[in-house]
């Protein structure tokens, strides 16, 4: 995820409500830190931030729970 915008973004990953901050022009990539499986994606994306969920393969009960963010 990019912050294309002129002012810092918040970046929310769920379930636990972790929290970061992007600055203009500031890349995050968030992955699973377990290899070899299917990860989906769900965004929410506002006027102040984004919303990320990891589900494993694509089953919104498969939360993925261990994940980075860099």
């Amino acid at each position: 995820m990019e912050n294309a915008g002129a002012s810092d973004l918040w970046l929310f990953v769920e379930p636990y409500g972790e929290d970061y901050w992007l600055k203009p022009g500031e890349v995050f990539t968030v992955a699973p830190e377990v290899a070899g499986i299917d990860v989906c994606f769900s965004i929410a994306v506002c006027q102040e931030g984004i919303t990320v969920w990891l589900y494993e393969d694509g089953d919104p009960t498969k939360v993925v729970l261990e994940y980075t963010v860099t």
